[in-house]
């Protein structure tokens, strides 16, 4: 079985839209991205509004990669 992706996402808050790295990421923890973390600078948390996506508050993903694997 092949081993699973590694990434690292870069985020925007959507409140005080500070900039935020967060490494280690697999594969399957990537949908749910916008919606986990709270920001480190002002622990601003994602808020999804049941109204519609135009009344939630999410960060907003600025850069995904995946990392490099050391040698």
């Amino acid at each position: 079985m092949p081993s699973q992706k590694i990434w690292q996402a870069v985020l925007q808050c959507y409140d005080c839209n500070r900039i935020f790295t967060l490494s280690g990421l697999l594969t399957d923890q990537l949908s749910d991205l916008q919606l986990s973390p709270l920001c480190p600078h002002c622990k601003a948390k994602p808020i999804l509004d049941p109204g519609g996506p135009s009344k939630s508050k999410l960060h907003h993903l600025v850069d995904l990669r995946e990392e490099k694997k050391p040698n």
